[in-house]
């Protein structure tokens, strides 16, 4: 099987089952604030998927794109939407457990979150999972969300999971959840630069090797291979500031801002701070400034 596929298919799989799962969510609660986004996350999901198996019958030629023609000419209400997205993530859902299966050969070795969960009838699990449900419907007036495509983003899976993010860190600083904002913005951040430095038209710049030669030394390859999940976001930031992948403002607010990502582990939060509403709002402030100039770098090249 091609790498590829074995390592991407099950991961875009799964996404596609946790949407599903979000979009019956939001049938059952009646609350459709989210279609938009969750037809762009599909539409992503599905161009992955076409991707990945060009040449099956039904991910490559009979897929639909949302909104359908249907949905754009019609006066379908929000629920119709819903159950038509909820229809189109099942033909893809079904379509790659065919082609998973039979390109792998074995089940599954673990099964998703949304089994576990749906095989688990405790009566205290069930009470956490409802007061779930309560707070999600609480929220029922978020603001709306900005959504963007990455489309400058050369894999397809990291452009995905980029628009997923963007996407969670506005809901996260829109609720006061600043330390889940940073850290998902921090991400972006970083996902943006680390793409765009392993393109191989990137790297026949003629500033390249002046701007990465620091690389190829940290971590625990020394050769001329540079380790990139060793190289910190403060390091990218300064090599991209360099090459005129960011500008000299971006680059300075990026030095400026802190990486809250080690904070996952409470141990490094007690030695290094929790990132409040200041630290999120520079960090996003970045994630929107890097994404317009790196997006204009891609173009160009």
């Amino acid at each position: 099987m091609d790498r590829a596929v074995s390592v991407q298919g099950p991961i875009v799989l799964q996404q596609a089952i946790d949407l599903r799962d979000k979009v019956r969510a939001n049938i059952k609660a009646n609350s459709f604030i989210e279609d938009d986004i969750q037809m762009e996350r599909y539409n992503y999901l599905a161009s992955v998927s076409v991707h990945l198996f060009p040449n099956d019958p039904v991910i490559g030629k009979r897929l639909i794109e949302m909104p359908d023609a249907n949905l754009q000419w019609g006066q379908a209400g929000p629920a119709v939407v819903s159950r038509r997205l909820d229809e189109r993530l099942s033909i893809l859902i079904d379509r790659l457990q065919l082609i998973l299966g039979e390109l792998v050969g074995v089940k599954r070795p673990t099964q998703s979150a949304s089994d576990v969960l749906r095989a688990e009838s405790g009566e205290d699990l069930q009470q956490i999972l409802a007061k779930l449900d309560d707070i999600r419907r609480e929220q029922f007036n978020l603001p709306r969300l900005d959504a963007y495509p990455f489309d400058f983003i050369a894999n397809p899976l990291l452009r995905l999971m980029l628009a997923n993010d963007y996407i969670e860190a506005q809901r996260a600083f829109a609720v006061g959840a600043f330390k889940a904002s940073a850290i998902l913005s921090g991400g972006i951040i970083e996902g943006m630069l680390l793409d765009v430095f392993q393109r191989p038209e990137v790297a026949l710049l003629t500033d390249y090797e002046s701007a990465v030669q620091g690389f190829r030394t940290i971590g625990p390859k020394t050769n001329k291979q540079i380790d990139w999940s060793a190289i910190s976001l403060t390091a990218l930031i300064e090599a991209a500031e360099k090459m005129k992948i960011l500008s000299q403002r971006t680059g300075r607010l990026g030095r400026e801002a802190r990486d809250f990502r080690d904070t996952v582990h409470p141990n490094a939060e007690l030695r290094e701070g929790r990132a409040g509403k200041p630290e999120a709002q520079l960090l996003w402030a970045i994630v929107n400034m890097a994404y317009r100039e790196i997006g204009a770098f891609c173009d160009s090249l």
